[in-house]
């Protein structure tokens, strides 16, 4: 495999650094994981678009940054909602981190002032996400 085809591999996968044998996953790609395994394992709600993204960080130049924010762009907000109403919650909150990457302030607000009415989480690996919705779409409604 030449070089350049490894290295995009990697980037479809999340994978960041050189080594081979310890490759560390990056959020975006922990989220592509999750989104893969869900839309497998929940096709209709996934093609009812119940589970979707909010693409919220990453470095952008400032003119496409005031944009994002005069159409209502806010930092903190998770990244992943699932939109099902299950018992007392509105819905899902889903932030990923890795490795020892912590909920920033902005995160950390976002969760309080949501934490009462949807039920909200941080995944740190695949088998995290899967536990999560398994046990949320579990909930008695």
């Amino acid at each position: 495999m030449t070089p350049r085809r490894n290295n995009i591999i990697k980037a479809l996968h999340g994978w960041k650094g050189e080594t081979a044998a310890v490759p560390k996953l990056s959020e975006d790609g922990l989220q592509r994981q999750c989104i893969t395994w869900f839309a497998s394992q929940y096709p209709h709600l996934w093609k009812a678009k119940r589970l979707h993204s909010v693409p919220n960080g990453g470095k952008r130049n400032k003119v496409t940054a005031a944009i994002l924010k005069a159409t209502g762009q806010v930092r903190g907000v998770f990244d992943l909602h699932l939109t099902i109403p299950k018992g007392r919650w509105a819905g899902m909150l889903i932030e990923s981190k890795v490795g020892k990457n912590k909920l920033s302030e902005d995160q950390e607000i976002f969760m309080r002032e949501h934490e009462n009415e949807y039920y909200c989480c941080v995944v740190r690996s695949l088998d995290d996400f899967m536990r999560e919705i398994k046990n949320y779409l579990n909930t008695k409604s």
